[in-house]
């Protein structure tokens, strides 16, 4: 199993206030995305795969600060 493969979630660097921009989309089909072990998946490929199989798409900004 390859380390890298994963999903990295939000992290906050330093104090003060951060927007998060949260996507969902609702997607006709599965995209077709390379293996794991042959390629790794960015998001500009991912949003490339699934440009033309997304049916709608809603978006929400959390704001945080510590």
């Amino acid at each position: 199993m390859n380390p890298e493969v994963g999903y990295a979630p939000p992290c906050s660097k330093g104090a003060g206030e951060k927007t998060y921009t949260i996507s969902v989309y609702a997607r006709s089909r599965m995209p077709r995305l390379p293996k794991a072990s042959t390629a790794s998946v960015t998001r500009d490929s991912l949003l490339r795969a699934i440009s033309k199989i997304t049916l709608s798409k809603a978006v929400l900004n959390v704001t945080y600060s510590r």
